[in-house]
């Protein structure tokens, strides 16, 4: 990034949060952040509804399961590989697993599709799962801040959420994915570029300011860092990132944001 422009930045964000962003934001520069972490959470509905343990055979239970969604029938319909894997995921959760394993068995076959054909979304599209896991994080926000991270980062988590989940969003989450898979395999938007680097740093900047000046570094240097073993504090500071970051976006006209959330799942 330009030297005089970064500094120029810095001095602006200084002024107003008095100077320690001002320090920290240099540090941005160059830097990925990562922001396809949170895709895992996408589409992690479809694990809630294709594993329901019952006597005798929760295989035929799940795989009939699988049907009535909208996300697995577009990737039935589009994905003939990707469906397959599914199928053989569900086939092969030991009959023996709790719900929490078979979910976190299943989840990142859907995730893998979804976070390579994102690119590759429309902005309405783009719109709709941003809110979607913004108010997926909200709510795992409120339940424990930990369980935000970890699904965030990874996909996995320790807790059944489709005990977490409102009903209201799961429906949400498998109708979204349907209609996000429909559309990236039969009109699909040519890949967005990715953020600039200024663009880039004064996203960061207005995400931060979201969070308060006294929460802005501490934030800044867990999201750089993304320590492996955080505390309880940090993974209040870092949910609460991630939710800002889609408010950030989400704040514009839903035309608009779905065109700038496009950038922001570009960058990598």
């Amino acid at each position: 990034m330009n030297a005089i422009v970064l500094g120029a930045m810095a001095g602006a964000i200084g002024a107003l949060l008095g100077g320690g962003l001002a320090w920290a934001i240099e540090r941005i520069a160059g830097k990925n952040l990562a922001w396809t972490r949170w895709l895992p959470l996408a589409g992690g509905m479809v694990a809630l509804t294709v594993w329901r343990m019952v006597p005798n055979d929760p295989y035929v239970q799940a795989l009939a399961a699988l049907y009535g969604l909208p996300s697995v029938a577009a990737l039935k319909a589009h994905y003939p590989a990707d469906y397959a894997l599914l199928k053989q995921a569900v086939m092969g959760v030991d009959e023996a697993a709790d719900v929490v394993e078979a979910q976190n068995a299943i989840r990142p076959v859907i995730t893998r599709v979804i976070a390579r054909q994102m690119p590759k979304a429309s902005p309405d599209n783009t719109y709709d799962v941003m809110q979607l896991l913004a108010d997926q994080l909200t709510v795992l926000r409120r339940v424990d801040p930990a369980v935000c991270v970890s699904m965030a980062r990874s996909g996995t988590s320790d807790r059944d959420m489709g005990r977490i989940m409102p009903v209201e969003l799961q429906q949400r989450d498998v109708e979204v994915m349907g209609r996000l898979l429909t559309q990236t395999a039969t009109e699909p938007e040519p890949p967005a570029r990715r953020l600039r680097e200024e663009e880039l740093v004064a996203f960061t900047v207005r995400t931060l300011e979201r969070l308060g000046p006294e929460n802005a570094v501490p934030t800044l240097d867990l999201v750089m860092n993304q320590p492996s073993n955080p505390t309880a504090r940090d993974n209040e500071l870092l949910c609460d990132y991630y939710i800002a970051s889609f408010a950030t976006i989400l704040e514009l006209p839903a035309p608009v944001a779905g065109v700038r959330g496009r950038l922001f799942f570009a960058t990598r």
